[in-house]
């Protein structure tokens, strides 16, 4: 699949996965543009976008914005075992709090998490590799919140660009 995306065995690559099973966890698509423009101009790895088939849309939106050789996306096209080896083999992961973050992390991979709504304490990746969290508190985010209508979504949009850029940079290889 990897062959086929462009990307040779030996080859680097970094994953992120925007989507997620609520929206309120999500953050917002305008920072993941942004995120992965400057992630190219300061990296030579391609940039693997991964989801559900419900993040299919998600992903067109991106790679609309984004025309670059170096963004692939295999969003709705792997088993999750194709998955797990498609984290294995990553450089890192970026990704909200979501079910891909956690399954990364199980395998090895350095992740770094986008916490809005939910609490790391609790949900947290618990695996072996380092782990990268990144939350603001805003109040209303104390506790976990499961207000799904929520009109502002702020705590997710308290996590800047910047603060993922910054975060890239302490990975140790």
């Amino acid at each position: 699949m990897l062959k086929d995306a462009g990307i040779n065995e030996r080859e680097p690559y970094i994953v992120i996965n925007p989507g997620g099973n609520w929206m309120l966890k999500r953050w917002p698509i305008q920072n993941y543009i942004t995120l992965i423009q400057e992630i190219e101009k300061m990296r030579p790895e391609k940039i693997v976008l991964t989801g559900g088939r419900g993040d299919e849309e998600l992903s067109r939106h991106i790679q609309k914005e984004i025309k670059s050789p170096k963004l692939i996306s295999l969003v709705g096209k792997t088993s999750l075992k194709q998955l797990m080896a498609l984290f294995k083999r990553a450089s890192f992961m970026i990704s909200n709090d979501s079910g891909p973050l956690h399954i990364a992390n199980s395998v090895g991979t350095k992740v770094i998490g986008i916490f809005g709504p939910t609490r790391p304490e609790i949900t947290a990746p618990r695996g072996s590799a380092q782990v990268y969290l990144l939350q603001k508190e805003i109040g209303c985010n104390l506790v976990p919140c499961y207000y799904l209508d929520c009109p502002s979504n702020l705590c997710m949009q308290a996590v800047k660009v910047k603060d993922v850029l910054e975060t890239i940079g302490k990975i140790k290889n």
